[in-house]
């Protein structure tokens, strides 16, 4: 009894000892990392670890009805990758023996700087239509390929003016085709024919072939100028509430001032060997969207928003896209999270790369996802 006395005695002090060398010799905190404690409890964003691997633009699928041709599911795909450092945290929070773990004042001079940091990305964009039982696409048609490498430069919360405030500057070289293969240049040779030296184009265009121009080859080389800007009633008071007010949005102001090279010929219809070019409806994009909740318990959250695109045609040549995303609460079908049904509506020219210049109003609805 005497020996498991002592045992016992001996593994309370032990437990003892062990509580208050810890307390002993805890970790005090650095006046970095109490400063680091407290940007990230009232930025949480900008204390999030990110991949170097992300969304882009928005990604969508939806069932598209569109004018003078046959219903189908239009996919749109947009992804980035990051090359300077995506994030101050996953550096910091490393384990000990990783030989990329950040010290506590390294991360907090990249906190500091993150309104003000300089990014390096390359992104890709494709779009492709898939006619599912509607007519033969083999098996899809592919709309837009687009490859760019940016460089971004934030400056949050340093240009003010007034209710606005300038995010970023994006400055890009971009490609952009459509993989196809038909020359709109190509004539048709048949002696036999009466069509003969005549574009084929327009002798489709005549006959209805709404489906030739499908595969009319386009692409261009160009530079962008993006600008980001964040507008409204609160932002000089509180710029997080403006993640939640109906009367603060985001606007993005897209430039293409210098095409390098620019495949886009139209030799068929109304404008057929007019001069026109993409240039003539794709100069200039202006994109305006607002989040915001509005109370309503099966949808929390909706998303309203549009883009208009002109060209150096002014509002002869026009188009734009209306977007509604409604996040519906998927607990009512037992999901934990919710549903971004997505609704979009456009009107003009550009629906297409293939027939850039065809008037086309399309409606269409399905999920999106950032």
């Amino acid at each position: 009894m005497k020996i498991i006395g002592k045992s016992i005695f001996i593994i309370t002090m032990s437990i003892m000892i062990s509580f208050l060398t810890a307390d002993l010799f805890a970790h005090e905190m650095t006046e970095e990392e109490k400063e680091i404690e407290e940007i990230c409890e009232k930025n949480p964003s900008d204390c999030k670890e990110r991949g170097r691997f992300s969304s882009y633009q928005p990604n969508y699928a939806i069932w598209q009805f569109t004018e003078d041709d046959d219903n189908s599911l239009e996919a749109h795909y947009s992804l980035r990758y990051v090359f300077s450092n995506p994030d101050c945290m996953t550096n910091y929070n490393a384990d000990e023996d990783d030989p990329d773990k950040a010290d506590a004042e390294t991360t907090l001079k990249c906190l500091k700087s993150r309104g003000i940091r300089s990014e390096y990305f390359v992104t890709y964009t494709g779009n492709f239509d898939f006619y599912a039982y509607t007519r033969s696409s083999d098996p899809v048609v592919n709309r837009i390929s687009n490859p760019a490498f940016h460089y971004r430069k934030y400056w949050v919360d340093k240009f003010i003016m007034g209710i606005a405030s300038l995010r970023y500057i994006d400055a890009a070289v971009e490609h952009r085709s459509n993989g196809q293969v038909i020359d709109a240049d190509d004539i048709v040779e048949d002696s036999s024919s009466v069509n003969d030296g005549r574009y084929k184009t327009q002798v489709e265009f005549e006959n209805g072939n709404y489906k030739y121009f499908d595969s009319i080859s386009r692409s261009a080389n160009y530079i962008t100028i993006e600008g980001r800007f964040q507008i409204g009633k609160h932002y000089n008071e509180d710029s997080s509430r403006c993640k939640s007010s109906k009367k603060c949005f985001d606007l993005w102001l897209k430039l293409k001032p210098y095409y390098f090279s620019n495949d886009s010929n139209v030799t068929w219809g109304s404008v057929k060997n007019m001069g026109m070019e993409i240039t003539d409806y794709d100069r200039v994009r202006l994109i305006l969207s607002n989040k915001f909740p509005i109370g309503i318990s099966f949808v929390p959250e909706i998303e309203i928003g549009g883009d208009w695109m002109i060209g150096d045609e002014l509002f002869d040549t026009d188009s734009f896209n209306l977007n509604l995303v409604l996040s519906i609460d998927g607990g009512i079908f037992g999901l934990n999270t919710n549903i971004p049904l997505y609704m979009r509506y456009h009107k003009g020219p550009m629906n297409t790369l293939s027939n850039y210049t065809k008037n086309q109003d399309s409606f269409g609805i399905g999920l999106r996802f950032r």
